[in-house]
C-alpha cells in the first residue's frame, strides 16, 4: 500500500474514479459530488428532522447549512463530511429497517469514528439496522480485499501510515481532506 494516502483503505472506493483525471478536474468532480450531497442533506434534513417537506422547511435547512462555517470548509478543503451527514439522515429517516443500517454502515466507510453512531440502535435494541451495517461493512471489506488485497489493508492498520507520510504532506489530526 505504498500510495502514501492518509485515508483508510475502506474509503478508497470514494476516490477510485477520480484517479483517471488530473488533479484540477478530479477536484472539480469531487466538488460536484459534494454539491449533490449538500442538496441531499438539505432535502433529508427537511424531510426527516423537520418532519415536513415544504418550501419553508427547505429554505430553513438551506439557510442553516449554508451559513454554517463547516459547510464552507467542506468545499474549501474537499472534505467528506457531507457524505456522513447524508448517510446519518437516511439512517434516521428509515429507522428500524435493515436498509437504514446499510446507510449507517456506509458512513463507517467514510470515517471510522462514526462507529459511535452504532450505539443508538444498540441502546434501542433495534437489530435490523445493525444487521444492515454489518452487511455494508462486510461488502466493503470484501471489495477492498479483492481489489487492493487483504495484506495491504492489514499493512495500513499495522504500520500507522498517516504518521509515516513525508514531511511535505499536509495532514491535520482532526481534519483530513483531499486538499490536504
Amino acid at each position: 500500500f505504498g500510495v502514501g494516502m492518509s485515508y483508510t483503505p475502506t474509503s478508497a472506493p470514494l476516490f477510485w474514479g477520480l484517479g483517471f483525471f488530473d488533479y484540477s478536474t478530479a477536484f472539480a468532480i469531487w466538488h460536484c459530488m459534494m454539491a449533490l450531497a449538500l442538496v441531499l442533506a438539505i432535502y433529508f434534513s427537511a424531510k426527516y428532522l423537520l418532519k415536513q417537506l415544504s418550501a419553508q422547511s427547505l429554505l430553513l435547512t438551506t439557510t442553516l447549512l449554508l451559513l454554517l462555517r463547516p459547510t464552507a470548509s467542506i468545499f474549501w478543503f474537499g472534505q467528506t463530511t457531507l457524505l456522513i451527514l447524508v448517510g446519518f439522515l437516511l439512517f434516521l429517516g428509515l429507522r428500524n429497517r435493515t436498509i437504514a443500517g446499510f446507510f449507517l454502515g456506509s458512513t463507517l466507510v467514510v470515517k471510522p469514528y462514526t462507529a459511535l453512531l452504532l450505539c443508538y440502535p444498540v441502546l434501542r435494541r433495534e437489530w435490523r439496522p445493525l444487521a444492515g451495517a454489518t452487511v455494508a461493512l462486510c461488502l466493503v471489506l470484501l471489495h477492498i480485499s479483492c481489489t487492493i488485497g487483504l495484506s495491504s489493508f492489514l499493512h495500513y492498520v499495522e504500520r500507522d501510515i498517516p504518521h509515516q507520510l513525508p514531511f511535505y504532506a499536509h495532514v491535520q489530526g482532526n481534519n483530513q481532506s483531499l486538499a490536504s
